[in-house]
C-alpha cells in the first residue's frame, strides 16, 4: 500500500505474484500519518468507489494455516476492514471487522465450522494498530500488537470461494438486509501468507 497520492489505479502486490488490487476512486492513496504511510478511507456514499477490490482464488484460506497481518489507525467503529466472502458465500469466508464496541475481530468459516476471535479493548481509539489473525486446523489466533495470543479452538475446515476479496467494507450489500459496513480510517500495510 505504498502507491503515491492520488486516488483510483492499481493496489501492486509486492511480493512479486501479482496479486494486484483496483483501487476505487473513493480512497485516498499515499497519505501520511506518523511513520505510516498508507490509504484514507473516508466517509461517503454507499459506492464500490469505497473499496480496494483483488480477484485472486490464491487468496482463499483453504486447508491450510493462513495468516493476514494489517495495520490500521481508525475511531469508528461497527465496520469492516478485509474479506473475502460473507456470510452466506457458497465455499466459505474469511474476514477482519471491527464490532460495536471496536474490538477487532478475525472470523473464519469453512466447511466444518466457525471460528472467531476478537480483541481485548476498543482499537477505534486513533492509535495505530498492528493485527495478526491465523487461522489453523484446530484453531483460529489473533495477535494484537505484538501481545499475548486470543485462541478460538476449533476446526474450520476448507474455506474456498470465489469471492473477490475486498478492501474497506463489502461489496455486495443491499439495506437494510445486509448493511456495507464500509471502513472509515487509515490501512497502510496487509500481508497475507498461506502454508
Amino acid at each position: 500500500m505504498n502507491e503515491p497520492p492520488g486516488t483510483g489505479g492499481t493496489m501492486h502486490d509486492s511480493s512479486g505474484k501479482n496479486r494486484d488490487g483496483t483501487i476505487g476512486n473513493l480512497v485516498t492513496t499515499g497519505v501520511v500519518d506518523g511513520n505510516f504511510k498508507g490509504y484514507q478511507f473516508t466517509a461517503g456514499p454507499k459506492d464500490i468507489d469505497r473499496l480496494v477490490v483483488v480477484d485472486s482464488p490464491a487468496l482463499n484460506a483453504y486447508r491450510n494455516v493462513f495468516k493476514v497481518f494489517l495495520r490500521l489507525k481508525t475511531t469508528t467503529k461497527e465496520q469492516n476492514i478485509i474479506q473475502k466472502g460473507q456470510a452466506n458465500t457458497t465455499g466459505g469466508s474469511w474476514k477482519i471487522e471491527m464490532d460495536a464496541d471496536g474490538h477487532v475481530v478475525c472470523t473464519f468459516r469453512g466447511a466444518r465450522g466457525r471460528g472467531a476471535v476478537g480483541s481485548r479493548g476498543d482499537l477505534a481509539n486513533d492509535k495505530w494498530h498492528g493485527i495478526t489473525c491465523i487461522r489453523r486446523a484446530t484453531e483460529v489466533v489473533m495477535i494484537v500488537d505484538g501481545g499475548i495470543p486470543r485462541k478460538d479452538p476449533g476446526r474450520t475446515g476448507n474455506i474456498d470461494n470465489n469471492a473477490d476479496l475486498t478492501i474497506g467494507g463489502k461489496k455486495s450489500c443491499t439495506a437494510p438486509n445486509v448493511s456495507c459496513q464500509y471502513y472509515t480510517g487509515l490501512l497502510d500495510r496487509i500481508a497475507i501468507r498461506r502454508r
